[in-house]
């Protein structure tokens, strides 16, 4: 997996992460864009298989995962060789250990390059997750499959009487945004968690994200 790049300036990779209905997808896409970084969606990296099993409610299992998840870390390093400074990918990267999959591209990389990886996972409560993915035309994901995902999801950070406690090798690289809000408020509390974590300026939420309510065709 080799990736170069010349310039001193890490290439930047945000994953944005977190079960179906939580919006991933819809804010990679407006981060990418306004970061001027390469958007990969996880979803168009499952074989027809995989989409099949989900289709009729069959979860994945961890072996249809690790096939996935390289594929996607892959793809990324491919993506920083070829075309620029950064990367947002939006993954569902449920548990830590698909995670980990993940976090191989930055230490497996050459000594000449530095890749600042970061984890956005996107908390909404379980029922909103269901109306978010029941209120979607034409996708795969039903939702059956989001309870499953709900019941088999390993949050980054879990919250304990006011506290937050990261699973020990997640503090440094993963916030966790509580997505529940309308569009303009979860977009500008992931910038706002990106940039506090790289130490630079929290940029303004762009116009074109004023509060409004998530789209109805939303992405995952």
């Amino acid at each position: 997996m080799a990736v170069t790049q010349h310039s001193a300036t890490p290439a930047r990779v945000i994953v944005i992460c977190g079960p179906a209905g939580s919006g991933k997808s819809t804010v990679a896409k407006h981060l990418a864009a306004d970061l001027s970084f390469v958007y990969l969606e996880g979803d168009d990296f499952h074989t027809p298989e995989a989409v099949d099993k989900m289709r009729n409610n069959v979860p994945l299992t961890d072996t249809d995962r690790w096939d996935w998840l390289i594929r996607l870390r892959e793809a990324v390093a491919r993506a920083l060789q070829q075309k620029g400074p950064g990367v947002v990918l939006s993954c569902s990267a449920l548990k830590k250990k698909y995670r980990d999959v993940l976090r191989v591209l930055a230490v497996s990389r050459p000594a000449s390059l530095h890749i600042h990886l970061q984890f956005v996972y996107l908390h909404v409560p379980a029922a909103l997750l269901l109306a978010r993915v029941q209120a979607r035309a034409n996708h795969y994901m039903k939702a059956s499959m989001v309870q499953s995902q709900v019941a088999s999801e390993e949050p980054p950070v879990a919250r304990k009487e006011g506290e937050a406690i990261g699973w020990e090798n997640e503090r440094q690289d993963t916030v966790v945004v509580e997505a529940d809000g309308d569009l303009a408020t979860v977009y500008g509390s992931v910038r706002t968690a990106i940039e506090t974590q790289t130490s630079g300026p929290s940029a303004a939420v762009p116009a074109a994200l004023e509060p409004k309510p998530w789209p109805t065709q939303m992405s995952s």
